[in-house]
């Protein structure tokens, strides 16, 4: 047994700075005890940050440093000298690309945005948080910076970069509609579609400008392919059936073919190395696109068939197969063939568009406010194209959440009501199956419309109101079932809008295409009730059980995570509708919806460096959150 180290007992409550650096480089961490680990870990954290800003201030500072100066001689420059990244890549032996990005860093977060300058040194900031801040708000005006720094600063410690950056994007949207509505116009306006040589010899084919919502149901008509022909026996990764699917909707080998011979032919024509790159495998597609069996077993007793909603990566509730005959006791395609229970499988014409889910507050869509709506798992998309796209829409499933002053949620359900256009586009009766629409209205909003009356929105305002007004009644209904192995339609539902993403401490997997989870195991007498369930991604329900996590739910909606080193995390009980800053516009001058990049010539291009730009920040996919450095 190793001799335990002496640590302070307020080690938790020592600022950042030389006192905590002495006492972090006394300690022995072979000799911590394990219950005491977690406090050196943010405490080693909280001086890391500290000593992440003191750099960005050294630099800040070095940049203003006016040359010429004799020893001794303190002399600065009203702002900073445009030369001062090469003095410091030349003293560091960093890359003038690194050198200029870490004094635009600096110079912007120290003189720009003190507020959140001052929470990084303080150590409640780390770097890839301060760097989300950064990316999302230069280029805006420095009042509007300030506002948005007031609100998110204080709340940046409790969010991961990902939550922090759909948060920040949110506010930016905010705090000016009427720009952020034409960058994205302009930005879609530019779209394009671009091919560069890889040093291996690969090619990355990508576009760029997709307006989000036909991207989400492109990626979401992609996975369901690729789920199903996984499910099917395809031995390929998945990432690699993805790019087979990808590649011959493009060059044409797939067009004019339903799913299950789509799927057939992807499966006869596999290889490791590429589609086409064997001639085995080229004579089996062919033989397989003259109308020949499949020889493969696994496809001998299913059709394909996509279900909607789309975009859903786990086998519930994405796409199925459908067995029309028996399949072996125990194979993979026996296991994987059924529907989530309670369900019926939905069946969506070959090549027909699917419907996404999108989440936006009845206020935008009545054209009371230019707040974002939301695509989960993508990230925002703006008033206006969030209009266009609910009026496209009028066949996915309408939910509701009514929530209070503060933005949490009262009730929820569905309606099956349908106004007759949004925002001045018209519903259409043809548009995509499948999808979800979540609307969100506040409860005292929810009142005035029954008031002041609400135009083509009425039928929708007057049978959400009803709905809330039985809300105890539906509560009531949820848990009627305690004994279910499987959560009903309508308690999935619940908590899918009440919770939102899986329950795990800064997952941001969408609840949606989450696992339905019971807090505590159905096996051990866990109870299918509002108050025992949540989502779970596969990773994170794999945690639970495999990983030694223990998981309470106080309260329904309410997560306490406990881990085997003993650190306790609090999750759930958040915002459906979060504060959001007053607009403040800024003039983008004429001229500026003309197009800037290069949107004509060749797919196929040579790479070339990038030009850093600073224009207000555009949407981005949902991407793993950064590892901290």
């Amino acid at each position: 047994m190793q001799a335990v180290v002496d640590l302070p007992d307020d080690l938790a409550a020592v600022p950042p700075g030389p006192e905590l650096a002495a006492v972090l480089g006394a300690v022995g961490l072979s000799s911590v005890p394990n219950d005491r680990m977690l406090e050196v870990l943010t405490a080693q954290h909280r001086q890391l940050c500290h000593d992440q800003a003191r750099m960005a201030a050294t630099l800040a500072e070095l940049g203003r440093c006016a040359g010429g100066a004799q020893p001794g001689q303190v002399s600065r420059l009203g702002a900073t000298d445009r030369y001062a990244p090469d003095e410091t890549r030349a003293a560091l032996r960093w890359t003038r690309t690194a050198a200029e990005f870490e004094h635009d860093l600096a110079d912007a977060v120290v003189h720009a945005m003190p507020a959140l300058f001052a929470a990084w040194l303080d150590g409640a900031l780390d770097r890839p948080r301060v760097l989300v801040f950064h990316r999302y708000l230069t280029g805006l005006a420095a009042e509007q910076v300030a506002a948005i720094c007031r609100t998110a600063v204080p709340r940046a410690p409790r969010l991961t970069t990902g939550q922090l950056a759909v948060l920040l994007r949110r506010m930016v949207l905010a705090v000016d509609p009427a720009a952020a509505e034409r960058w994205y116009r302009k930005g879609v306006r530019e779209r394009n579609v671009v091919a560069v040589m890889d040093p291996d010899g690969t090619v990355t084919l990508s576009g760029n400008g997709l307006p989000a919502d036909e991207a989400e149901a492109a990626c979401g008509r992609l996975q369901d392919l690729a789920d199903a022909a996984k499910r099917a026996g395809h031995p390929g990764l998945i990432g690699q059936i993805r790019c087979d699917l990808y590649l011959g909707m493009l060059d044409g080998r797939f067009h004019g073919m339903g799913a299950d011979r789509l799927i057939a032919t992807l499966i006869a024509q596999y290889c490791p190395d590429g589609p086409g790159t064997a001639a085995v495998a080229r004579t089996a597609a062919a033989q397989t696109a003259n109308g020949a069996p499949s020889t493969d077993p696994s496809l001998a007793d299913f059709a394909v068939v996509p279900a909607a909603p789309s975009g859903i990566t786990t086998p519930e509730p994405g796409t199925r197969l459908i067995p029309t005959g028996p399949a072996p006791a125990g194979s993979p395609t026996a296991a994987s063939a059924t529907t989530r229970p309670g369900e019926a499988a939905a069946a969506r014409p070959t090549g027909a568009p699917a419907g996404i889910e999108i989440r936006v507050s009845l206020s935008t869509l009545l054209g009371r406010d230019e707040h974002p709506g939301e695509i989960p798992g993508l990230g925002l998309l703006t008033a206006a194209a969030t209009r266009a796209r609910v009026a496209q829409q009028r066949r996915a499933q309408w939910r509701f959440a009514v929530t209070d002053t503060a933005g949490r949620l009262l009730s929820e359900g569905v309606t099956r009501r349908r106004p007759g256009s949004v925002g001045g586009h018209s519903v259409r009766r043809d548009g995509p199956a499948g999808g979800i629409v979540e609307i969100h209205v506040p409860a005292s909003l929810l009142h005035r419309l029954l008031g002041d009356g609400a135009g083509e929105w009425a039928g929708v305002v007057a049978d959400i109101a009803a709905r809330h007004a039985r809300r105890d009644d539906h509560l009531a209904d949820l848990d009627a079932h305690p004994a279910r192995r499987f959560p009903t339609a309508a308690l999935r539902r619940h908590t899918e809008i009440r919770d939102r993403t899986c329950v795990f401490p800064g997952c941001r997997r969408r609840a949606h295409a989450s696992q339905s989870d019971h807090t505590r195991d159905h096996a051990r007498g866990g109870a299918t009730v509002a108050a025992n369930t949540g989502p779970a991604c596969a990773h994170d329900h794999d945690v639970k059980h495999g990983g030694g996590w223990r998981l309470d739910q106080p309260e329904p909606g309410v997560f306490v995570w406990r881990s085997p080193l003993g650190g306790e995390y609090r999750t759930g009980g958040g915002f459906l509708l979060p504060g959001l800053p007053e607009p403040h516009p800024v003039d983008l001058g004429p001229g500026f919806d003309q197009p800037t990049r290069r949107v004509e010539g060749p797919i196929l291009q040579p790479r070339r460096r990038v030009e850093p730009s600073r224009p207000p920040p555009a949407p981005r996919p949902e991407l793993p959150d950064d590892p901290p450095f």
